[in-house]
C-alpha cells in the first residue's frame, strides 16, 4: 500500500499543534497563544519544535509569539544548517533570487533569475519539501513558507552574489509589462530607486484614481522625497486629485497655486493637464461652499473643453450640477447630467459615473420626487458595490439613500446603513455627508421616542464640526439642537442655540445657493 504525503498533509492543524505542545513538551498555552504560534509556523512540525526550544524557560510567551519570525536564532540555525546549506548550488541560488517574490510563477521566476527552467526548478523544490506551497490546484503559482522566505531574504541581504535592488527592479519590470501596478510598485519601492518608482506611479496613478482608490495614490506619492516628486509634475497633478477627493483642502490649494505659477515652465511636461488645475480649483470652490463663484467659473470653463469627453470635463460638469441643485435651477440639470455621464463614461471613471447617479438622485429628491430619488440612489449604490468601491461614491450613495428611506418610513434600514457606514462618512471629510448622516440619525431617534439618543447625535455633529473646523457643520448642529429643544418645549435653550447658529455662519451666503444638506 502506497501512501502519498505532501506539504499539506505534513502540517499540523491547530488542534494537533495544541496536542503536540501539551503532550510532547508540556506547554499548556492559551487558545490565543496557540493561534499565534500556529500562524507564525503555519503548522510545520520542525518549526513548531524549534519554537518550543525558544519558549522553554521564558516567563512571558506573548512577546515571543507575536514576533515569531525566521530571524529567531534557533529557527535560522535550523534553516541554514539543515535546509539551505545541504542544497545544490543551483537550488540555493534560485531560492535566494526568488525569495523577494510574494507569489512565484515560472514566467516571473524566469524573468527575475534570467533562467529558462523555472518550471523544473519549482517542481524540484516542491519535491524536496523546501517550504514551497502551491496556491492553486494546477500548481501554476506558489509561495514560500513565511519563516523560510524571511530567512532567505536575510541571507540574500548578506550575500554579494546577487544585487537585491536589481532583483526587485526586474520583478517590477515584469509586473509593469502586465499592468500589475500594485505589485510593480511594491518591488520598485523595495529597490530603493525612487526615480524608478515615481516613473511607475506616473503610469499607474490615473487608472488608480479613475477606480476611486484615492488613498492608494496618496500613499504611493508620499513615499517619495519632495525632490523626486518635483521632477514628475504630471504625477503631482494626480496627487492633487487624490488630495482633493480626500478633502485635504489647504494642501490642494497650495499645490495648485504653485503649479499654476510654474505653468509656463512646466508646459512641455504637463501639456493639456494644465487644464486640470482649473477643474481642481473649481471643485475646491464647491467643497468650501463658494457655490456662486464655482457656478460662474465652471460655466466659463466648460464650453472651452473638448466635447469628446474627459475626466476633468466630467468633474466640472458634476460640480456645476451640484451648484445648480443648490440654486434650484432645475431646468439646467438635464444638459449638465448628459455631459457629465458622457465624459466619465469615455474617461472610464467608475467613481465619476457613480457620482453622476448620486447627483441625479439629489436633483430628484430636491424636487420632491421621492420614488425617482430612491431609485437613483439605489442604482448608484449597486454600481459602487459591483466595482468594489468603498470610497466617496459609495458613501454618498448610502447617506443620500437614507434620506429617501426615512421619508419612506423604512427606519430600520435607514439606521442600519448609517451606523454601518459612519466610519466611511468620517473618512470622507464631506460637510454635507456629516450633516445629512447625523440629521437622519436624529430623525430616526426622534421617531423612536429616544430624545437622549437624538441629542447625542446632535452633540456629536457639533463636536465633529469643531474638530474639523467646519463652521457650517457646527452651525447646522446648533440648528438641529434648537429644533430638538423646541420639540421638548425648552424654548429658552432653543433661542440661545438659534442665536449661536446665526452668529456662527454667514447664512446670507446660502439664501440662493443652499447646500443640499442645509435644507433643514
Amino acid at each position: 500500500l502506497a501512501v502519498e504525503f505532501n506539504a499539506d498533509t505534513l502540517r499540523f492543524s491547530e488542534e494537533e499543534t495544541r496536542q503536540f505542545l501539551k503532550g510532547k513538551h508540556g506547554f499548556a498555552l492559551s487558545d490565543s497563544e496557540v493561534k499565534m504560534l500556529q500562524k507564525g509556523t503555519e503548522g510545520w512540525p520542525a518549526a513548531l519544535h524549534l519554537a518550543t526550544l525558544s519558549l522553554d524557560g521564558r516567563e512571558g510567551t506573548a512577546p515571543f509569539l507575536s514576533n515569531l519570525t525566521s530571524c529567531n536564532a534557533n529557527i535560522a540555525q535550523y534553516l541554514a544548517e539543515d535546509v539551505l546549506s545541504r542544497q545544490p548550488e543551483d537550488i540555493r541560488n534560485f531560492l535566494l533570487q526568488t525569495c523577494i517574490l510574494s507569489e512565484l510563477t515560472a514566467a516571473l521566476c524566469d524573468f527575475v533569475t534570467e533562467r529558462r527552467d523555472s518550471v523544473a526548478m519549482l517542481e524540484r523544490i516542491e519535491r524536496l519539501n523546501l517550504f514551497l506551497t502551491p496556491l492553486n490546484a494546477e500548481r501554476s503559482a506558489y509561495r514560500y513558507h513565511a519563516l523560510f522566505s524571511d530567512f532567505l531574504k536575510t541571507q540574500l541581504g548578506r550575500t554579494t552574489t546577487f544585487s537585491v535592488s536589481s532583483l526587485h527592479r526586474r520583478a517590477a519590470d515584469w509586473h509593469v509589462g502586465r499592468q500589475k501596478w500594485f505589485s510593480a510598485l511594491e518591488h520598485a519601492l523595495a529597490s530603493e530607486d525612487q526615480e524608478f518608482a515615481a516613473t511607475i506611479m506616473g503610469m499607474a496613478a490615473n487608472e488608480t484614481l479613475r477606480a476611486g482608490h484615492m488613498d492608494t495614490v496618496t500613499r504611493w506619492v508620499e513615499s517619495l522625497s519632495p525632490s523626486v516628486l518635483a521632477q514628475h509634475p504630471g504625477l503631482e497633478v494626480d496627487y492633487i486629485w487624490a488630495l482633493l477627493f480626500q478633502y485635504r483642502y489647504d494642501e490642494s490649494y497650495e499645490r495648485i497655486d504653485r503649479l499654476t505659477r510654474d505653468a509656463a515652465r512646466l508646459d512641455a511636461s504637463l501639456g493639456s493637464r494644465i487644464e486640470e488645475l482649473k477643474a481642481m480649483r473649481l471643485i475646491l470652490l464647491s467643497f468650501t461652499d463658494r457655490l456662486e463663484e464655482a457656478y460662474r467659473t465652471g460655466s466659463e470653463i466648460l464650453p472651452l473643453l473638448s466635447s469628446s469627453g474627459s475626466f476633468d470635463r466630467g468633474v466640472i460638469a458634476c460640480t456645476l450640477l451640484y451648484a445648480t441643485i443648490a440654486a434650484s435651477r432645475f431646468d439646467e440639470i438635464g444638459g449638465l447630467l448628459d455631459i457629465a455621464r458622457q465624459s466619465h463614461r469615455l474617461a472610464g471613471s467608475e467613481l465619476g459615473r457613480i457620482h453622476c447617479e448620486v447627483l441625479s438622485g439629489m436633483a430628484e429628491f430636491s424636487q420632491d420626487r421621492l420614488g425617482m430619488a430612491h431609485k437613483q440612489f439605489r442604482k448608484a449604490l449597486q454600481a459602487a458595490d459591483q466595482v468594489g468601491l468603498s470610497s466617496q461614491g459609495a458613501v454618498a450613495s448610502i447617506v443620500y439613500l437614507t434620506d429617501a428611506l426615512y421619508e419612506m418610513d423604512q427606519l430600520e434600514e435607514c439606521e442600519r446603513r448609517l451606523l454601518d457606514n459612519l466610519p466611511h462618512v468620517y473618512e470622507s471629510g464631506m460637510p454635507d455627508l456629516f450633516i445629512q448622516s447625523h440629521r437622519n440619525l436624529i430623525l430616526v431617534a426622534r421617531a423612536h421616542g429616544d430624545m437622549e439618543e437624538a441629542y447625542r447625535w446632535a452633540n456629536a455633529l457639533e463636536g465633529l464640526g469643531r474638530k474639523r473646523s467646519f463652521s457650517r457643520v457646527v452651525a447646522s448642529a446648533q440648528l438641529l439642537q434648537a429644533e430638538l429643544a423646541l420639540h421638548t418645549g425648552d424654548t429658552d435653550s432653543a433661542e440661545r442655540l438659534l442665536e449661536r447658529a446665526a452668529h456662527g455662519l454667514d447664512w446670507y451666503l446660502f439664501e440662493e445657493w443652499r447646500p443640499y444638506a442645509n435644507d433643514l
